[in-house]
């Protein structure tokens, strides 16, 4: 599964730390703050999932960035949208009807967190996954997108 890695100021050191751990059945997808608009959005559509690192500290940027994974899942609305919370910190008002992994100290609860990430992206985990998802609610999101579409 390829997955989009977006992550706070606060959250880089475990960022840096999951680009190097991941497996390599988890494919993540990068980009550089220079990269040009279109190309960014090339590399979101690529995305199977979008994992948030969030943590107590954010700025301007990364609530832009946050716009551009929003409007892309709802243009795709089967993308995962995986939201991981350190520390004490709280979802953004867009995640909180996903099933958030929370995370108290990433270094003596590593092992766990990436065994639970690897489950969220795989098709076998609730995490990531709407409260309350089911596959006729599934269905009537995507009817309501060709609707909205046409």
């Amino acid at each position: 599964m390829k997955f989009f890695l977006s992550y706070t100021t606060d959250t880089k050191p475990v960022a840096d730390r999951l680009v190097a751990e991941l497996p390599d059945q988890a494919m993540l997808l990068r980009h550089e703050p220079a990269m040009a608009s279109d190309a960014f959005a090339a590399t979101l559509r690529q995305a199977d999932a979008f994992v948030f690192l969030i943590g107590e500290e954010r700025g301007p940027w990364v609530e832009r960035e946050w716009s551009q994974l929003i409007e892309e899942s709802w243009s795709h609305p089967g993308k995962k949208l995986i939201p991981v919370l350190l520390g004490s910190a709280i979802s953004p008002a867009f995640l909180l009807d996903r099933v958030p992994i929370r995370i108290k100290d990433p270094v003596a609860e590593w092992d766990d967190f990436l065994a639970k990430l690897l489950r969220a992206l795989g098709n076998n985990a609730k995490v990531g996954e709407r409260r309350g998802s089911s596959p006729e609610l599934r269905k009537q999101s995507k009817e309501r997108m060709k609707t909205l579409e046409a």
